[in-house]
């Protein structure tokens, strides 16, 4: 909390020359009927993140879920990349969807992050051992949902690239039909997977449901 109110706060202070205070009806109804989905999309998510460690502590232990809960946190390493690029990207991709050289730029771009996650994946898969030993030897058990879940954020990345044409036609009303599907067919595959896998069934459901998504 304390990190999120310095950063608005430093935000604030930078962009004091551009700030005013205004209101527009049709502006903020523009706002609420293109931002109103990716709010229901992130509770949706949210949700599933619980319903997840609520599936492995009631057929597995509570153990487990902080097995899973490292595993997670182990495969974000990919985010320290995936999480600034698609930051900066975004903005960017709206200033030139119109310009002349836009398609070529938007397919560069995605090699790149192509490029660099591969990369960093094989890192990160190749010390992931390492990793976990660094934490605790107990979680050793995460070792293969590490690589499950570190390739879920590559394919949820994906998303920044291949989904732009759903903001730019301002279509996100479609987000809301596809979020639920998505996360009932994670649910579905978790639910089963959880009782043959333990958590690898958990993070494969996570995946098929991120796939879909993408999709």
């Amino acid at each position: 909390v304390i990190s999120i109110l310095f950063s608005n706060a430093m935000s604030v202070y930078y962009l004091r020359k551009e700030i005013t205070i205004a209101f527009d009806r049709s502006i903020v109804s523009r706002l609420f009927s293109f931002g109103i989905h990716y709010l229901f999309v992130s509770l949706v998510f949210q949700l599933f993140n619980v319903i997840d460690r609520y599936l492995i502590s009631h057929y597995l232990s509570l153990n487990e879920v902080g097995i899973y809960s490292l595993g997670y946190k182990i495969s974000n390493f990919t985010q320290f990349f995936i999480t600034p690029f698609t930051l900066a990207w975004m903005p960017y991709a709206y200033r030139i969807q119109n310009s002349e050289n836009s398609q070529s730029i938007f397919i560069q771009l995605t090699k790149i992050y192509i490029l660099i996650c591969s990369i960093l994946m094989s890192i990160l898969l190749l010390y992931r051992k390492e990793l976990i030993f660094y934490f605790s030897v107990e979680y050793a058990e995460s070792y293969n949902s590490i690589g499950i879940l570190a390739f879920l954020n590559f394919v949820m990345g994906l998303t920044y690239f291949f989904g732009l044409g759903i903001p730019f036609k301002s279509k996100t009303i479609l987000y809301s039909f596809i979020a639920p599907v998505s996360v009932l067919i994670n649910f579905i595959i978790s639910f089963i997977g959880v009782k043959y896998m333990g958590i690898e069934g958990i993070s494969l459901g996570s995946l098929v449901g991120g796939i879909f998504w993408t999709g």
